[in-house]
């Protein structure tokens, strides 16, 4: 019986231990996002110089507010990102929202598995899992949004506590006529700066009922 109870008291130790070491990694809440409309599947015989093979996407997730609180992120020798970042942390996965203003009617964008966050501080890399409800490895059309700030839920491995400092590294895709992906790697970027600020700036408290 005493043994019982002492296995309890450890369990229950550990159990508490793993809480509070949870709650010291000041999880965020996993991003919002909804799923668009497929317009189009892309073709069985996609083809990236055929424009007409991709998908086409409408009502893509709409920023709330209509306007991205993100931040800008500098690409090493090149403009600051036209879209804005966010990174949400949770103890399944790493959310990085990517908000963009849809500037045209058909607008295409490319998602490829080789896009990665790096810590910048050990080297370790995390790679791209999904883009929800999107396509990765293809084109697609997005159709019907012009003037609107959309945004996309990229998916990567949950982020250690220890991650302090990050870069974004994009491994570039197949080219098409005059667009020719490169490899490209973003400036360091401190975690703290890029989470949601409502989220990280406000303590979390006791459930009092």
């Amino acid at each position: 019986m005493k043994r019982i109870i002492s296995l309890l008291a450890v369990s229950a130790l550990l159990s508490s231990c793993h809480t509070q070491k949870m709650e010291s990694a000041g999880y965020d809440e996993r991003p919002y996002n909804t799923r668009p409309i497929m317009e189009r599947p892309a073709w069985p015989n996609y083809d990236i110089d055929n424009e007409n093979s991709f998908a086409v996407f409408s009502q893509i997730c709409p920023v709330v507010g209509q306007k991205s609180k993100g931040k800008k992120v500098m690409f090493l020798d090149q403009e600051p990102s036209d879209g804005r970042y966010t990174l949400y942390r949770s103890h399944e996965a790493t959310y990085v929202v990517y908000e963009y203003l849809i500037w045209q009617d058909w607008c295409f964008f490319c998602f490829y598995e080789g896009k990665r966050i790096i810590d910048a501080d050990t080297g370790d890399e995390y790679l791209l899992r999904e883009v929800e409800h999107l396509p990765l490895n293809q084109c697609f059309w997005i159709h019907g949004q012009t003037n609107q700030w959309v945004r996309f839920v990229l998916v990567f491995p949950p982020l250690p506590d220890t991650v302090k400092r990050i870069q974004f590294f994009n491994l570039g895709g197949p080219g098409r006529k005059w667009l020719h992906p490169m490899p490209e790697r973003s400036e360091i970027i401190k975690v703290a700066s890029l989470r949601p600020q409502i989220i990280s700036s406000t303590p979390k408290g006791r459930i009092i009922y």
